[in-house]
C-alpha cells in the first residue's frame, strides 16, 4: 500500500514551483499526496496532476476579506477543522509543512495522531519578515519577526526532519543546536522536464526593446528584491558606453512605486515593466535577454536561501549579474556564470554590466554546464526521497 503524505501550505496552490516539483517526485516514487492550501477567490480551483487538493474555502466575494478570515495562524479554526477532516479521511503517514507559519498546525496534529513531521523551510522566515519591514498593528501582531524567531525555535524542537534550500541555512540551524543528520538540503534547482516554453507561443511574440540588448529580471516585484538599485544603475549607462535596456517582469507591492520612480527619473524610455505572464512564458523572455539579474542584497534573509531564477537563467545560457549575497555569489563565482556587484550600489551594478559586455568569458555556457552537471532537480530529488526513506525506523 502506498505511503501517504499530507502537505500543508499557506499559499493558493497551484502555482508553486517548489511544491510542484516535490509532489511530482514523491508521486513518481509511489507516495500519495494530499495538499491542504488556501483559497482567496470563490470557486477558483486550479488543477494539478497526481494529487488531491483540499482548500480552506473562500467565503466572501472580497479577496481581501478572505485573506483575513483564512489567515493561516495556528489557532485559525478554519484551518484546524479542514486539516482534522483531511487527516481523518486521507489517513496520512506523514505531515509535511511548507514554511514556518504552517508548522504549528503540523505540531498539533503530528502529536495528536502520532505522525512524523517535516518542516520544509523555503526561506529564513523570521529574517524575511524583518526585511519586509511592514508596518501596522496587524503586521506587528501576526508578522512580527521577533516572535517568528521564537516560534522557529519551538518548531525546530518538535520537527522530526527539516528541509532547507541551501547549505548556508543548514549551517545556521546546526549552530542553533539542531541535529545535522535530520537536516536535508533540497535546493531550488531547475526541473528539466517541466521548465519548458509554452509551445503555443510564437517565437516572434511581442516583447519590448527588440533593437537593443536586454537586461532582464523575472519574479516578484517587492522591496526586498531591491530592484531600485538596478533601475538607478541605468542612468549611468550612457557615460559608461552601455547601449542596453531593462525589462522587469512580475507583480508585487512596489511595482507601482518603481514605475513612478522610473518615469520621474526620465528612464522610462530605457526600462519597461511587464505583468507576470505565467511561468510557462518566462523561458521565451529569458531566451531573448542578453543578461539576467538578481539584485537582492546581502542580508540574513537572502544569505540563507537561493532563488529558482538563478538556475533558470543559467540553464538558458545567460550571463548573470547578482549581488554579493553569500550563497548566490558563491555559486556564480564557483561556476563562472557571471559577476557580482556590491549590494545597493547602483554605480557598481552599472560597472559590472559593462564588464559582462566586454569580457570574453563565456559565462552563459559555463552556467548551463553547471546546471546540467550539478544544479538540477534530478539530483535534488534524491535528497527528498532519502529524507522519506530515513523514516523507515520511525517510532
Amino acid at each position: 500500500m502506498a505511503k501517504k503524505i499530507l502537505m500543508i501550505s499557506q499559499t493558493v496552490f497551484p502555482p508553486d514551483i517548489r511544491l510542484e516539483k516535490e509532489i511530482r517526485t514523491l508521486n513518481k516514487a509511489g507516495y500519495e499526496i494530499c495538499v491542504v492550501c488556501n483559497q482567496y477567490e470563490k470557486n477558483r480551483n486550479p488543477h494539478f496532476e497526481t494529487h488531491k487538493i483540499e482548500r480552506v474555502n473562500a467565503i466572501f466575494s472580497s479577496k481581501k476579506l478572505n485573506k483575513i478570515f483564512n489567515f493561516p495562524i495556528f489557532f485559525n479554526p478554519r484551518y484546524l477543522f479542514k486539516i482534522f477532516r483531511v487527516i481523518v479521511s486521507f489517513r496520512p503517514n506523514y505531515i509535511h509543512c511548507h514554511d514556518l507559519p504552517m508548522v504549528p498546525f503540523g505540531i498539533i496534529f503530528s502529536r495528536l495522531f502520532h505522525l512524523p513531521l517535516v518542516f520544509d523551510m523555503h526561506e529564513n522566515y523570521p529574517e524575511a519578515l524583518k526585511e519586509f519591514q511592514k508596518k501596522g498593528i496587524i503586521n506587528f501582531l501576526f508578522k512580527n519577526y521577533r516572535f517568528a524567531k521564537f516560534l522557529e525555535l519551538i518548531c525546530l524542537k518538535f520537527s522530526n526532519r527539516v528541509i532547507v534550500v541551501i547549505e548556508e541555512n543548514k549551517n545556521r540551524l546546526i549552530k542553533m543546536g539542531y541535529e545535522s543528520s535530520n537536516i536535508f538540503v533540497v535546493s531550488n534547482t531547475i526541473d528539466f522536464e517541466n521548465f519548458l516554453p509554452d509551445k503555443n507561443i510564437d517565437d516572434n511574440f511581442n516583447y519590448e526593446f527588440k533593437d537593443k540588448p536586454i537586461i532582464l529580471y523575472t519574479g516578484t516585484v517587492s522591496a526586498d528584491r531591491d530592484l531600485l538599485t538596478a533601475i538607478n544603475a541605468v542612468k549611468y549607462f550612457p557615460e559608461l558606453g552601455i547601449d542596453a535596456d531593462m525589462i522587469i517582469i512580475g507583480d508585487g507591492d512596489v511595482r507601482a512605486y518603481l514605475i513612478e520612480h522610473t518615469e520621474k527619473s526620465g528612464l522610462n524610455n530605457r526600462i519597461k515593466f511587464i505583468s507576470w505572464p505565467g511561468h510557462r512564458v518566462i523561458p521565451k523572455f529569458i531566451e531573448k535577454a542578453k543578461i539576467c539579474m538578481i539584485p537582492q542584497p546581502n542580508n540574513d534573509a537572502i544569505n540563507t536561501t537561493i532563488p529558482h531564477k538563478l538556475f533558470e537563467y543559467m540553464y538558458m545560457s545567460k550571463p548573470v549579474i547578482v549581488s554579493d549575497a553569500i550563497p548566490i555569489k558563491r555559486i556564480v563565482d564557483e561556476t563562472l556564470s557571471g559577476v557580482s556587484f556590491k549590494s545597493r550600489d547602483s554605480y557598481d551594478f552599472a560597472l559590472k554590466i559593462k564588464s559582462l559586455f566586454e569580457n570574453k568569458i563565456d559565462y552563459g555556457a559555463n552556467g548551463r554546464g553547471a546546471v546540467l552537471r550539478k544544479y538540477n532537480w534530478q539530483r535534488e530529488a534524491r535528497q527528498l526521497l532519502n529524507l522519506y526513506k530515513s523514516f523507515n525506523n520511525f517510532n
